[in-house]
């Protein structure tokens, strides 16, 4: 009678582990009640300097529920000193606060004063922080893309911990014109193309631009060295991606913070890192310096505090990292004879666009145009892409 011999001891290990990872691994439940309205989440900072304030005002949403975002609008919001003068902020967007530039007044304490859907929130009183300049941001080109870099220091040390925000821009160009456009005989039959009337007046738009904020955490602290010198990896730039097709430009902000906010911070990432966003559904904890004043059992998630903002812009071209090698996706061309049948069947009917190029012989009116090329509209019209035909101010 044939025997199974016992597990070698590595599979026996391996078993092992097997077991004690499974029965390690706990289901997180929501053990506290979430009120219909969600709790308040405030972010941002009391700028002092050249810079306005922006506040970002949102509510959670339960564990529970669909990820999406709930912005809060109609708030009163005040930036408020320990002497009682207030300034306030209106409200420029869904949930997003501003107020002017101000320069708050030195050895003064500042908080934030909020006034949504009946209650009253105030933040702990801050002193004005000091933000060093960014010396500078570097980028790296790596097998995978593009990484960016920012360099500071602060040779006084006072500043140790730091927040550091991008806004993203870049152009993006349609692949193809599209100087031509349908016409339509009285009873709405589509009979050839032709120039539109205008020229490219008419014509869609080739050149835009797109923007995109950070949506992430970006924090480090120089608690640990001699010296506060920071070289941070910041965000990388994957290959393939439509921000280097043309030319891109980030604006990095930085801000110094307090060890008690960089902490509120740091569970917050832990927190996104585990979740899925920043703007996801947080747990209980993550409880800062907020507090709602008309009803002090109800947490409120936020760190506001006073301090400067500092940024540096750099631009970079498809030109400067080398072999980007951008392709826009889905623009395979179609050549359709310039009938009313073929037009329809291979260029309307196919949800395809009048393009160029375009074979034509000498006839008058100047020309007959034979045959065009047709194609997907985004890949003639740069706004279907998402973007923008105004030039930013700052774009060379």
């Amino acid at each position: 009678m044939k025997t199974s011999s016992p597990p070698s001891m590595p599979l026996l290990q391996a078993i092992l582990i097997v077991l004690l990872w499974c029965s390690c691994r706990e289901r997180y439940d929501e053990n506290f009640i979430t009120p219909d309205t969600g709790f308040l989440v405030v972010e941002g900072f009391i700028n002092n300097g050249n810079t306005p304030t922006v506040i970002r005002l949102s509510r959670t949403i339960k564990l529970t529920d669909a990820t999406a975002e709930e912005m809060e609008e109609g708030a009163t919001v005040f930036i408020e000193s320990d002497d009682n003068a207030r300034f306030p902020l209106r409200e420029t967007g869904p949930g997003i606060y501003t107020g002017d530039p101000i320069n708050l007044t030195a050895g003064k304490k500042y908080r934030l004063l909020i006034q949504a859907k009946g209650k009253e929130y105030i933040s702990a009183y801050s002193s004005i922080r000091t933000t060093p300049a960014i010396d500078s941001i570097s980028w790296q080109r790596e097998s995978q893309g593009v990484r960016l870099y920012v360099h500071t220091q602060d040779p006084s040390g006072e500043a140790r911990h730091f927040q550091w925000k991008y806004e993203d821009t870049w152009e993006t160009n349609a692949p193809f014109s599209s100087e031509l456009r349908y016409v339509y005989d009285n009873a709405g039959k589509v009979e050839s193309v032709w120039f539109h009337p205008n020229g490219q007046a008419d014509a869609p738009p080739r050149r835009c631009w797109q923007q995109a904020i950070s949506r992430s955490l970006l924090i480090g602290t120089t608690e640990h060295l001699d010296q506060s010198v920071v070289f941070l990896p910041l965000y990388a730039i994957s290959n393939g991606s439509p921000k280097l097709s043309v030319m891109y430009s980030t604006l990095v902000k930085q801000y110094s913070i307090s060890k008690a906010a960089y902490n509120f911070l740091l569970r917050m990432k832990k927190n996104s890192e585990q979740l899925g966003s920043i703007f996801d559904a947080q747990p209980s904890e993550l409880i800062g310096n907020i507090r709602c004043s008309s009803d002090p059992s109800e947490p409120v998630i936020g760190f506001v505090e006073v301090t400067q903002e500092q940024t540096k812009r750099i631009f970079l071209t498809a030109a400067d990292v080398g072999g980007w090698q951008y392709v826009f996706p889905g623009c395979e061309p179609a050549i359709v004879d310039n009938i009313g049948d073929s037009i329809l069947k291979n260029s309307i009917n196919m949800g395809l666009v009048p393009g160029a190029p375009y074979q034509s012989v000498p006839e008058p009116p100047p020309i007959k145009i034979i045959t065009f090329t047709a194609y997907r509209p985004a890949c003639v019209d740069c706004t279907l892409s998402g973007g923008s035909t105004l030039k930013p101010i700052f774009w060379p």
